[in-house]
């Protein structure tokens, strides 16, 4: 009991000195019942933690190092009651606070380095500002900010680049080696990467490839995106107006008929084409964003971006292979969005689905049907 006692007022000031400079605050922090085998720790909504001291299945008292990080992993649970990246990089914030040159946080980095995205990002961008901002902490504390080392790649037995890596070029020295095309053939490929010197080597891989898969379709559950094309054939319209004298005039109007185009449908070079965006959504959402992939052939009417006065307020960002709605609450119901495109360019195009996701959770996202569309010459 003297022992328990002893690492629990450790544990106390270890505790309260990580929760001072986070700005984390805890109800209690207790040791864990004996006969609790099935975890090392546990955080309750409440703020209290408890820690389990002893082996589970030797009884033996557990390493104090052991215990630093279970109380790391609870005190995160204060701020992130999940396991998702923002948990684990504010968990390695903790640990190098106290532990930095320990195995579970060097185990960590590799975690969350494992766990990104096309080998780039992690889930949102905020989730990739809290985990690079965890690495430079880790980084520093760690030591790992002073390397001297020298790098060979080989490809297939043969050597492909060599790079130098010390502090002095730590943040600019060219980190990356790209094949193209035929360099990589169909077969099974050999990568190797010799270091010598001192310090950490981190490497990843990722393939970027096209799909063949044609026809694509829609997709979605909490949000749907159905997206319409329609060709703007001109009309007789006109309205009486007011003329300088008082008189009645008619004045032409610029009015339009819509008429829905199906997939595979033919236009004329100079035909005025209005894109539609039905969105669906089961909630309410913020910070939402839908993309419409522009066919080649086609331009935007419109040459700024900005706000088009649409119904949900979205902001509408022109770019050169498609048109980006920016919505900052997306409401449950049924909405659309609208903008108009030039046939220019004759030829055969295919305009790849429109998506729409959640800028801050991405799982969140719904794709169109794709569309074909044939533009002739006038």
């Amino acid at each position: 009991r003297r022992a328990a006692a002893e690492l629990m007022q450790r544990l106390e000031r270890d505790g309260q000195r990580i929760a001072r400079h986070f700005r984390l605050r805890y109800r209690s922090l207790e040791a864990e019942r004996a006969n609790v085998t099935s975890r090392y720790g546990i955080c309750y909504s409440d703020g209290r933690i408890k820690i389990r001291l002893r082996h589970a299945v030797t009884g033996r008292p557990l390493k104090y190092s052991s215990l630093v990080n279970t109380l790391c992993h609870e005190l995160a649970h204060l701020r992130h009651f999940n396991h998702g990246p923002l948990f684990q990089a504010f968990y390695l914030k903790l640990l190098c606070l106290v532990e930095p040159k320990s195995a579970r946080a060097s185990r960590l980095v590799k975690y969350l380095l494992n766990n990104r995205k096309h080998a780039t990002y992690w889930n949102s961008t905020r989730d990739t500002a809290y985990c690079v901002e965890a690495f430079a902490d880790f980084i520093k504390a760690s030591g790992e900010d002073q390397p001297d080392m020298s790098v060979d790649i080989y490809v297939d037995g043969h050597k492909a680049k060599t790079v130098a890596i010390n502090r002095d070029n730590l943040f600019t020295f060219d980190g990356s080696m790209v094949l193209l095309g035929q360099a990589v053939d169909a077969g099974k490929h050999r990568i190797e990467l010799r270091k010598t010197g001192s310090g950490p080597l981190y490497f990843n891989a990722y393939l970027s490839y096209f799909s063949l898969e044609d026809f694509i379709t829609r997709a979605g559950l909490e949000i749907k995106v159905d997206r319409r094309y329609y060709k703007l054939e001109r009309t007789d319209a006109s309205t009486k107006v007011v003329g300088s004298r008082g008189q009645a005039l008619d004045q032409k109007l610029e009015k339009y008929r819509r008429v829905e185009l199906p997939s595979g449908a033919a236009l004329k070079s100079g035909d005025l084409v209005e894109i539609e965006l039905e969105i669906e959504s089961k909630n309410d959402y913020e910070y939402v964003i839908f993309e419409d992939m522009r066919a080649a052939g086609f331009e935007a009417v419109d040459l700024r971006s900005g706000y088009n006065g649409n119904d949900m307020g979205a902001y509408m960002e022109l770019r050169d292979e498609k048109v980006a709605f920016f919505v900052r609450r997306l409401a449950r119901g049924r909405h659309s969005l609208s903008y108009r495109l030039r046939a220019e360019i004759p030829g055969r195009f295919s305009a790849l689905p429109a998506k729409g996701f959640a800028m801050y959770a991405p799982e969140l996202r719904a794709n169109s049907d794709e569309m074909k569309v044939g533009i002739g010459d006038r």
